[in-house]
């Protein structure tokens, strides 16, 4: 069976084409746009950002479970000290200040697609809230997908700090997230689930949603300084592939230290089945994000596969954005899947 994600993801094909196609996002990617329509694209989505802020706002405020809580005013925080901070950067560069910024006005394509998420936000349920910024996030993520992609556009004088901050696997691996979720619902909606119904289940299986991965490289880990420089070289010399999973209040943690590519592979399978939804029986979708390494993240699907013949549909394969794989590096691949709840 078809998942409702794929459905309108190949619905919205054309415009989805034209959007990675248009002219602003080729020349961002090629360095070629012209400076003052960047300059006026980033005081507008300055502007925007103030009612996208809003709109993870208003899932704090309707949100009735305390994690789903610490979720929104994490993405909320990102934003306000995150994501603005790269439009702040710009605004330097061309000699804008915030006060000037602040005194402009909207465009009406601004406006309209603000108020829209806001009309939702204020209106509907929290799945609803998910649904309106999915939009935004996913096509910013295929986006930040193509043009980290392309040779030397995240090392640009001017434009690649764009490029590097939207080719982030935090929005790979939020939209994938977010595209388990809204599929689950969309499950649920179709079984007849009411909207009120679909909010108390978003707060009561959020937890529900395992994200587990590993990596067979930690170069880039101890460049990061995430391990030392002898713990990263020990770990190579007996490859060791850590194993992490996400807890119950969003933190990465390392659970297993694992010897050699093929048992970390098979272990990875192994938490499915020790979490997953009944167990073997697991007859849910599940997600696999990867970085530079396809042949892994094949073999994973096909022992996830092979595991759980109940499977709804085949294991979908994406791939890790430039700026999350900057830090974990190649070899790194993440499994998704919906189980009992998270722990720390």
């Amino acid at each position: 069976m078809q998942k409702v994600s794929e459905i309108l993801y190949q619905a919205a094909a054309p415009y989805w084409e034209k959007c990675l196609n248009h002219p602003f996002v080729v020349g961002i990617g090629d360095g070629t746009l012209d400076e003052e329509k960047f300059r006026f694209y980033m005081l507008q989505d300055y502007l925007y950002l103030f009612d996208y802020a809003k709109v993870f706002a208003l899932g704090v405020v309707k949100a009735r479970d305390p994690e789903l809580m610490r979720a929104f005013a994490k993405d909320l925080a990102g934003i306000l000290d995150g994501e603005m901070d790269t439009h702040r950067a710009y605004m330097k560069r061309l000699g804008v200040t915030e006060e000037q910024v602040l005194s402009g006005k909207p465009s009406l394509s601004n406006t309209s697609y603000t108020h829209y998420m806001l009309a939702v936000a204020q209106s509907g349920s929290e799945a609803e809230i998910v649904a309106a910024l999915l939009s935004c996030s996913w096509s910013y993520a295929d986006i930040g997908q193509k043009l980290g992609k392309i040779p030397g556009a995240a090392q640009h004088p001017f434009f690649g700090k764009w490029v590097s901050d939207y080719s982030s696997e935090g929005y790979a691996q939020m939209n994938t997230a977010l595209v388990a979720l809204m599929d689950k619902l969309a499950d649920l909606r179709d079984g007849g689930m009411a909207l009120e119904e679909l909010r108390d289940w978003t707060e009561q299986n959020r937890l529900k949603l395992h994200h587990w991965f590993f990596s067979t490289d930690l170069t880039f880990y101890v460049r990061g300084g995430r391990i030392s420089k002898a713990s990263g070289w020990f770990g190579t010399m007996l490859h060791i592939c850590p194993l992490l999973n996400m807890d119950d209040l969003g933190r990465l943690i390392p659970r297993f230290k694992i010897r050699g590519k093929n048992k970390v592979i098979r272990e990875i399978a192994e938490r499915m089945v020790e979490h997953a939804q009944d167990g073997l029986n697991y007859s849910g979708k599940c997600y696999i994000s990867n970085s530079a390494c396809m042949e892994d993240a094949q073999a994973v699907a096909r022992l996830v596969e092979e595991r759980f013949p109940k499977l709804n549909g085949k294991v979908e394969i994406n791939s890790i954005g430039t700026t999350i794989g900057s830090h974990t590096g190649p070899g790194t691949v993440a499994l998704f899947f919906w189980g009992d709840e998270r722990v720390r």
